[in-house]
């Protein structure tokens, strides 16, 4: 049996940020650059999601 997704749409306002995400800091413009240089260096191992 083929499962159905059903797709619902929230105004942007409604949504709120969650106590349970991991990321409570956003990442500082160094450690963009050092991910940056990497990913030119290495190439992706994984996807980044």
């Amino acid at each position: 049996m083929d499962a159905i997704a059903t797709l619902h749409e929230i105004p942007v306002d409604r949504l709120v940020l969650s106590p349970a995400n991991a990321r409570k800091t956003p990442a500082a413009a160094a450690d963009d650059a050092e991910l940056k240089a990497s990913i030119a260096a290495h190439g992706l191992k994984q996807n980044l999601i």
